[in-house]
């Protein structure tokens, strides 16, 4: 089986530049058009569309995502793409950009776009290795990694995980020369919820604050402690985040409202420390509201688990990104993100592993992820085609 694997991953470098150039097409056509997460509409149709053009039929999971198969055989390997894009205004200028976005406030800042043009390549090459495949490859186009309710939970609940042996995938990385990538085992991204806070108190008129029960300060002082949670109820050695992002109350300077709204996000690596941040909000929300006598409501919005990449697909995807770009190309990392990736959903039912794949142009400065001006090097794809492509294979022929 080696020889036959070794004469595939010829192959697959030979077919990787044509499939990206195809692929690419896609991209740009994605960018242009970017939805959010659960409105990937005309994102699915287009997918769905592509695919056909390469004679490979795609059907529905998730109600916006895509599944589609290639190959045969008993053992399937999964990869993910994700679908959807962010609410940020597209900074970008055609010129310096081959495309921006034609949707106003949306934009593939994140990279799912390029994300699932690779994935579309490797569609392309490996329909082209056709019976040769000594497997199956499942691909899945996720919508809604960027909200909640995770996109990739819908898929892994309607079966779209099921009777895979690993499920692969990319997160596009500007901090990463294009043609490197960066790898890691065990702990990869952190575990992403939401907290919301209603504070109701009783409003009033402002030059009579002790006939009221002031919402506002109640809400202020929990955002104090909120911000020195971690500090006080974490070990400084276990990395933890919690941070307020919104407010909102009253609407006018002489009016005391009745009722103020905050939310933030919760950032975690450990199930106990997840555990006892979640109280410790509670708590500390309680304890605020107190302060003036006014009611207080938390929810927690439970997000994607911790993303853990498998270590013996950590040794494959060393030894596939070796063989394909050369090892001064390989970036190992130890420090996980403490940014959130539902991708993790896949490890509850196989091994998962999800490899950076750099995308910043030689010699020009990183534009971050989120950011309205980030923008990705195109050639990536061909990249992310050799090194997954060889990975997925080799798991299909067992040879992980």
């Amino acid at each position: 089986m080696a020889s036959v694997t070794e004469h595939l991953e010829r192959r697959i470098d030979e077919l990787a530049e044509s499939a990206t150039r195809h692929a690419i097409d896609l991209r740009r056509a994605l960018h242009r058009h970017p939805e959010l997460g659960w409105q990937e509409v005309q994102t699915q149709a287009t997918i769905r569309e592509h695919l056909k053009s390469l004679g490979v039929e795609a059907h529905p999971i998730a109600t916006t995502g895509l599944v589609a198969e290639v190959g045969q055989g008993e053992r399937t390997v999964l990869y993910r793409a994700d679908i959807d894009a962010l609410p940020v205004e597209d900074g970008k200028t055609l010129g310096t950009s081959p495309v921006v976005s034609e949707v106003e406030g949306v934009c593939h800042a994140c990279g799912h776009d390029l994300h699932t043009a690779l994935s579309t390549a490797l569609v392309d090459v490996f329909r082209q290795l056709g019976s040769d495949l000594p497997g199956k490859a499942r691909f899945v186009y996720q919508p809604a990694e960027e909200v909640l309710p995770s996109g990739a939970e819908a898929v892994v609940e309607q079966g779209g995980a099921d009777g895979v042996v690993a499920c692969l995938g990319v997160h596009a990385d500007p901090m990463r020369q294009v043609g490197h990538v960066g790898l890691k085992a065990g702990p990869m991204t952190a575990a992403g919820d939401a907290f919301e806070i209603v504070v109701r108190g009783k409003g009033g008129h402002a030059s009579r604050p002790y006939l009221a029960r002031n919402p506002i300060v109640a809400a202020t002082r929990a955002v104090g402690a909120l911000h020195s949670i971690v500090s006080q109820r974490v070990d400084p050695l276990e990395p933890a985040v919690v941070t307020v992002t919104r407010i909102h109350g009253g609407s006018a300077n002489n009016v005391i409202p009745g009722c103020v709204e905050l939310g933030g996000t919760i950032r975690t690596f450990t199930t106990d420390t997840r555990r006892r941040l979640h109280a410790a909000i509670e708590e500390v929300a309680q304890a605020a509201g107190i302060t003036q006598e006014c009611e207080v409501e938390v929810k927690i919005h439970l997000g994607a688990p911790g993303l853990v990449n498998d270590v013996e697909l950590h040794a494959l995807m060393e030894r596939v990104a070796s063989e394909a770009l050369g090892v001064e190309c390989i970036e190992n990392f130890e420090r996980p993100s403490v940014g959130s990736e539902d991708f993790s959903f896949f490890g509850t039912r196989a091994p998962t592993y999800m490899m950076r794949l750099g995308v910043r142009r030689p010699g020009h400065q990183a534009a971050h992820l989120h950011s309205p001006t980030f923008d990705p090097d195109e050639s990536a794809i061909t990249v992310g085609v050799r090194v997954m492509g060889r990975a997925l294979l080799r798991l299909m022929a067992g040879q992980g």
